[in-house]
């Protein structure tokens, strides 16, 4: 069968597909760097890296974790992650006990701004490299494209979450 209907767009269909199977496939991972430094999870990343660049906004973590695209679920987990490694802080709204607002510690943009020195910018430079010769209007032009798909991804997870029936789990009884 021939998939047609992504006519020349097929080696850009390709390397979205590539990069997301590869974030999936290390998304949860933490790993250790070459020289032995811990490297965050490509989730852990981006949340403190969307925390660092949104530190003077007061976003609750449901909006924050809408904002990355990353369950509910999973963006506490990863929350509490960064809490345990001192990166991350939790505080509250006075008077709203509901809203949690997180916040980048001073250990937190340490370690960013050493990944980013050491690991990240060479990492990037060479992507950079390649969108150089585009003009901003074209640049704008792929970041459209590319987010009205994930637009699209977060309606078809949405909805699939809404229509999915509740978990069940065991009743616990009263020991008599």
């Amino acid at each position: 069968m021939n998939a047609e209907w992504m006519g020349r767009y097929r080696p850009f269909v390709a390397a979205l597909v590539r990069h997301s199977n590869l974030s999936s496939r290390m998304s949860a991972r933490r790993t250790v760097g070459a020289q032995g430094q811990m490297v965050l999870a490509p989730n852990e990343w981006q949340t403190l890296e969307y925390l660092l660049e949104h530190q003077d906004e007061v976003e609750n973590m449901v909006y924050i974790s809408n904002q990355l695209g990353i369950a509910t679920s999973t963006f506490s987990r990863i929350v509490r992650s960064l809490e345990g490694l001192g990166f991350v802080e939790k505080l509250q709204k006075e008077g709203n006990n509901k809203d949690v607002v997180l916040h980048i510690t001073p250990s937190g943009m340490e370690y960013y701004h050493s990944e980013v020195k050491n690991r990240v910018n060479p990492m990037f430079d060479g992507c950079f490299n390649h969108l150089g010769s585009l003009s901003d209007e074209e640049l704008d032009q792929v970041i459209q494209a590319i987010d009205y798909i994930s637009d699209q991804m977060l309606q078809d997870t949405k909805a699939a979450e809404q229509d999915a029936p509740p978990k069940l789990v065991p009743l616990k009884r009263k020991a008599k």
